[in-house]
């Protein structure tokens, strides 16, 4: 797309009762048309990504091929895999079934 990512940082998962959020800090120059067109195919990943934290704005030094940059945190999700010894509903009760 034609894009520079200055900066594409993972940070650690933050666990919710069924999933976990693997958030991505990143940092963009581009032009506003090739930050359009990176959307649309992050839209089309068989991953969901949330798009949080977003700025934008206008470089002091332009140049035909880089006029803006962005800021965003890319929120992806994962269903974290059962462990051994866990219920089906992923809560060890410690109670034994009969």
């Amino acid at each position: 797309t034609r894009l520079n990512i200055t900066k594409f940082v993972p940070k650690g998962e933050i666990a919710k009762d069924f999933y976990a959020e693997k958030p991505i800090s990143i940092e963009i120059t581009g032009n506003y048309h090739n930050l359009g067109i990176f959307f649309d195919r992050l839209s089309n990943f068989s991953r969901l990504f949330n798009i949080e934290d977003f700025s934008i704005k206008s470089l002091r030094v332009q140049s035909e091929a880089s006029t803006i940059s962005a800021k965003l945190t890319a929120k992806t999700y994962i269903s974290p895999e059962a462990q051994p010894g866990q219920e089906e509903s992923g809560k060890n009760t410690g109670e034994e079934k009969k």
